[in-house]
């Protein structure tokens, strides 16, 4: 099984900080849309790697406890025909300023009261966890 983990970061002001791939051949989701995140290493559970993923893609360091469960989806035969486990967390009241593009092509800023996910290509992950933290959060 293929499993990821994924923070949807959150600045001061409600806004959510998400990330534009790179646009290379052979990554996942090239040039798209994402949350922070990436593949769980051998014996990594699901809060450590979003953790580490934080600090390498920008320069984030939280304590474990400053991150909250958001949802976690399962698919069927996802990549390479094996099943995938994605765990999603969120971080709330990050300072910007604090935020150091480390990997990625962009750091983009989206206000989810004003602006449309329609407007933006997005992995299938971002746009679900996103719609569930507007739930959660009733800023729908």
């Amino acid at each position: 099984m293929h499993r990821w983990a994924g923070v949807l970061v959150v600045i001061r002001g409600g806004k959510l900080v998400l990330q534009q791939r790179d646009n290379k051949p052979g990554i996942t989701h090239p040039g798209k849309v994402t949350l922070f995140g990436g593949s769980l290493e051998e014996n990594e559970e699901p809060l450590g790697a979003a953790l580490r993923e934080l600090d390498e893609e920008l320069g984030l360091k939280v304590r474990d406890n400053s991150l909250k469960r958001l949802i976690t989806y399962y698919k069927e035969r996802q990549f390479d025909g094996e099943d995938s486990e994605s765990n999603v967390f969120y971080l709330t009241e990050v300072s910007p300023e604090n935020l150091f593009l480390r990997e990625g092509a962009a750091i983009l800023e989206f206000d989810p009261r004003k602006d449309e996910l329609d407007g933006f290509s997005m992995s299938t992950v971002t746009r679900l966890s996103i719609l569930a933290y507007l739930e959660k959060t009733k800023n729908v």
